[in-house]
């Protein structure tokens, strides 16, 4: 394998292994694993989950046109496609795109491309709600 199909192999299979693991301990035994038997291969998570895909862009400029539309609500609107999907996320209200919200969004993005179903589990206001119903809406 190419050296950069080995950092997509080894990214791809952590976050299919390692992020169904509750505990960061196991996280990082599977990490070392990946490092250990994939050559050439480097970690950096927030790099893996700060790549913006081109629905977390859509997402984006949905959010930036309603913050200009709450800015300036007689703006002209002749985008009705982007109406539309305005109109499917003004429930989710603003989203501040943390570190953590954006690694939930690229992990659900691969499932949701893949058809997997998917359980989140997290304390009360971590993300699970809003980031379900940005999905919901696209």
């Amino acid at each position: 394998l190419a050296s950069g199909d080995c950092q997509q192999l080894a990214e791809a299979g952590f976050t299919v292994l390692a992020e169904r693991l509750r505990h960061n301990d196991d996280k990082e035994i599977v990490r070392e694993c990946l490092l250990k038997h994939i050559p050439r291969i480097t970690f950096d998570l927030q790099k893996i989950y700060t790549q913006q895909s081109s629905l977390f862009e859509k997402v984006l400029s949905i959010q930036e046109e309603q913050k200009q539309n709450s800015i300036n609500p007689e703006g002209d609107n002749d985008d009705n496609d982007m109406s539309d999907k305005n109109e499917a996320l003004k429930g989710v209200g603003v989203v501040t795109w943390t570190m953590e919200m954006k690694r939930l969004f690229k992990l659900l993005e691969g499932c949701f491309d893949n058809c997997e179903a998917v359980l989140l589990v997290g304390e009360t206001g971590c993300g699970k709600t809003t980031i379900s119903q940005i999905f919901s809406a696209l």
